[in-house]
């Protein structure tokens, strides 16, 4: 699980760019706009692998953003381009490497979901992350 945890954290903070901070879980009550939360859950077994839903939020606060786009471009630089060949964002990508598991990742569903405060804009975007135990190859 730490493995696939680095890996997500890698992944997000390379498609994010350095300028945007990416938290496990929850954001620190002090985090500059806009950050990127992310979290596993429901992880369920399908024949020789385990899949798990991954749900990676976006949060602006839009009284202090220069750039009224600025959380869209960000959600959609996450979601990629599709390409499963090479994708640009998490659509779509996969991982790799001898002594780890195997990780494919799919879009779901994205949606807007509001935030009691009404200067937070929030973005939410699951992914199913569909893992193989490579450790053995």
């Amino acid at each position: 699980m730490k493995a696939l945890l680095t890996y997500l954290f890698d992944s997000l903070s390379s498609v994010a760019t350095t300028s945007y901070s990416v938290y496990s879980e929850r954001a620190p009550e002090d985090a500059a706009f806009p950050y990127i939360t992310f979290r596993l859950s429901n992880s369920f077994a399908v024949e020789d692998r385990e899949d798990y839903l991954l749900d990676v939020d976006v949060w602006d606060n839009v009284q202090k953003s220069t750039d009224p786009t600025r959380i869209d471009t960000l959600t959609r630089r996450i979601e990629g381009n599709g390409n499963r060949a090479a994708p640009t964002g998490l659509d779509g990508r996969r991982y790799y490497a001898t002594g780890y598991p195997a990780v494919r990742l799919y879009k779901e569903a994205k949606a807007m979901l509001p935030d009691p405060d009404e200067a937070i804009q929030r973005r939410h975007i699951r992914f199913r992350a569909i893992v193989f135990d490579a450790t053995s190859s």
